[in-house]
């Protein structure tokens, strides 16, 4: 990869890629890729660094499907729960889950959220929006202890099937909407208890996905089908450089609700607490096209343009942190 650089036959790009496809790897699989230089050379040399990512991500997917089965058995024996009381006399758990167990529980957690506090919250929820959600889920969890949670308890996976890109089989990606890798017998499992919903993009549109995604004038808060569909587009807030995920996000009416706007998916833009306050405090003016291309005006006369976070491929993939790109300063990190 470095006399390809040097001979500039390939950019420092496709480099990076390679980097990112090594950490992905366990130490003693990382040979098995790097006996493959001689090939993946050339595969850079013939893509543009998108791609080239997306074939390394096949190859890497290939060789941890080896160990996977080994690697889940290690990860459930390392499962472990504790409880203690603290200074202040709260009970307090602690607990790491292999990643099968972990995506159901989770999947349980956010469905009984939804389904519990949909229409109200219940007495002392925080107002600070981060805070809520995990009072929400501490009630939720307390809710499926005490077996409240209904036939609703079954955990959701959301499915992103996007046809903008296909592979070199002509096949759409397929992003599982796991973070996690599972293996294959495992993933089946998960789907056989799951309520699985699909959701089919193209270029920033939403082809198809489940539930009504139009409710017009009928009411101001979006549903669930609504934030689904747009979580298969925004990884994280739409504010170009902030990382705030999409599940700390607020649904923002692009043409205000009191200026008329309508509650349909055109007019949904997930915006972080802190960029919400912008658009309504600090007079920022948003415009958003019928492929989702988002134009941000400030009051200075500075105009940004992005496009939803999973469709650009050079957004970072939020981890509770980062900055703020319009300002420079610090986004404040998630409580959790």
């Amino acid at each position: 990869m470095g006399e390809a650089l040097s001979a500039g036959t390939i950019a420092g790009g496709h480099v990076d890629v390679v980097g990112r496809a090594l950490r992905r790897l366990e130490p003693q699989q990382r040979p098995q890729l790097a006996a493959q230089a001689a090939r993946l050379v050339d595969m850079a040399v013939r893509s543009t660094p998108d791609e080239f990512q997306r074939a390394l991500a096949i190859e890497v997917r290939s060789i941890q499907r080896g160990d996977e089965m080994a690697r889940l058995e290690r990860q459930r024996r390392a499962t472990r729960l504790r409880s203690w009381i603290d200074g202040e006399g709260m009970w307090c758990l602690s607990a790491r889950f292999d990643p099968e167990t972990g995506v159901a529980l989770h999947g349980r957690l956010e469905a009984t959220v939804a389904n519990l506090f949909a229409e109200s919250v219940p007495e002392f929820c925080p107002a600070d929006p981060i805070e809520r959600h995990a009072f929400l889920r501490a009630q939720a969890l307390a809710a499926l202890t005490a077996g409240q949670s209904g036939s609703w308890g079954r955990p959701e996976v959301v499915v992103v099937v996007d046809t903008t890109t296909p592979d070199h089989t002509g096949a759409p990606t397929i992003d599982w909407g796991l973070p996690v890798e599972l293996p294959c017998d495992v993933l089946c499992r998960l789907f056989a208890v799951a309520d699985a919903r699909a959701v089919i993009v193209h270029r920033g549109v939403v082809l198809h996905a489940p539930g009504q995604l139009d409710l017009g004038r009928s009411t101001r808060l979006a549903n669930r089908a609504q934030r689904r569909a747009l979580r298969a587009l925004y990884v994280s807030c739409a504010v170009p450089g902030c990382q705030v995920r999409f599940e700390r996000c607020e649904l923002h009416h692009v043409r205000w609700w009191e200026h008329g706007g309508s509650t349909d998916l055109h007019n949904l833009l997930p915006l972080c607490v802190q960029h919400h306050h912008a658009v309504h405090d600090r007079h920022w003016r948003l415009t958003l096209t019928a492929d989702r291309q988002l134009t941000i005006i400030l009051p200075d006369g500075t105009i940004r343009r992005s496009r939803p976070s999973r469709l650009d491929p050079h957004s970072p993939i939020p981890s509770g942190g980062g900055r703020n790109a319009h300002t420079d300063q610090p986004v404040a990190p998630l409580r959790t």
